[in-house]
């Protein structure tokens, strides 16, 4: 008994390695018996021990990996908000590096509009130059903002705005332009007894109704374009209707596609574009929150509906 108590207080020591004597473990009493039992007790702390090394060292090179993950997630942190500031900076550059001389391009352009020359000729010419620089500089913007919201460096400004005022004025700035091209444009009323406000970003939504009311100018060749708004639980709907020449079912989802165009070849179609609008429509729509649909057949109109939380989420 004392030489079994002996390895038990030298196991509990923690030296595994000590052996039981041999004349104990063949002894046929109570003795072997117990003797082997502290054997088998021996072995299992053995394997024990070892599989919890085993663990440890598994653990520790595992914290070594997730701190170099960690370490290669921060430098590519730093390299991702670098190259934001690079993005941001390139875009301002190449904004103001083209807007300038496309601008004096188009300053001069009016001023020639404006010498009295009498010739037919001269006058087309210079309206030509005036409209094709237009035109270049709004696909220009176009391809700038839709690159500003893809590279995350456009962000919604929350503030209220008031939907009444905000659509007289879109109203009252597309009138003429649709008059003069033998349209009807209509402002339905929302019949609210109150003013109706939500938070949006002002300039977004502005962008939003400006690509699609024009959109619907250039794509109608007779009849009304209609302006309106629908309030429904937490949302706002504003949707713009047209009698233009209509979109095919099977276009109706790539046209959110940046440069996607259906109408080419379309005699009624006023103006050409680039076939940003939309794509920025959609792009912003899902900044703010909000979804886009659109209802449409040929040769009878399409109507865009833009809904949009009362307050962002």
């Amino acid at each position: 008994m004392l030489r079994l108590k002996k390895f038990s207080d030298t196991i509990a020591l923690g030296k595994i390695d000590t052996s039981i004597e041999t004349s104990l473990l063949e002894r046929k009493d109570e003795i072997g018996d117990l003797a082997k039992a502290f054997e088998n007790m021996k072995i299992q702390i053995r394997d024990y021990i070892i599989e919890i090394n085993t663990t440890n060292d598994r653990l520790k090179a595992d914290k070594k990996k997730l701190k170099e993950t960690n370490d290669k997630l921060n430098n590519a942190l730093i390299k991702a908000s670098e190259s934001e500031k690079l993005t941001q900076s390139f875009l301002a550059n190449i904004s103001h590096e083209i807007r300038t001389p496309m601008n004096s391009i188009v300053g001069f352009s009016q001023l020639l509009e404006e010498c009295g020359a009498n010739s037919d000729e001269y006058i087309q010419y210079v309206n030509l130059v005036t409209k094709g620089s237009e035109q270049l500089l709004t696909i220009l913007d176009s391809i700038i903002n839709l690159s500003k919201i893809e590279s995350g460096i456009m962000k919604p400004q929350w503030e209220p705005i008031n939907i009444d005022t905000l659509l007289k004025e879109k109203y009252e700035l597309f009138y003429i332009t649709a008059q003069n091209e033998g349209l009807e444009l209509i402002l339905n009323e929302n019949g609210q007894k109150q003013k109706v406000n939500i938070v949006s970003d002002i300039a977004f939504v502005h962008q939003i109704l400006n690509n699609l009311i024009t959109n619907a100018i250039k794509y109608t060749p007779k009849g009304t374009i209609t302006l309106g708004s629908i309030i429904n639980d937490n949302y706002i709907t504003f949707y713009i209707q047209d009698t233009g020449i209509g979109i095919p079912e099977e276009d109706q989802q790539i046209i959110f596609e940046p440069f996607r165009q259906i109408h080419q070849q379309n005699p009624s179609v006023k103006k050409s574009g680039a076939g940003l609008g939309l794509a920025l429509v959609n792009k912003i729509t899902s900044i703010l929150n909000g979804d886009i649909k659109l209802e449409s057949k040929i040769n009878i109109g399409s109507t865009f509906y833009i809904k949009l939380p009362i307050k962002p989420k």
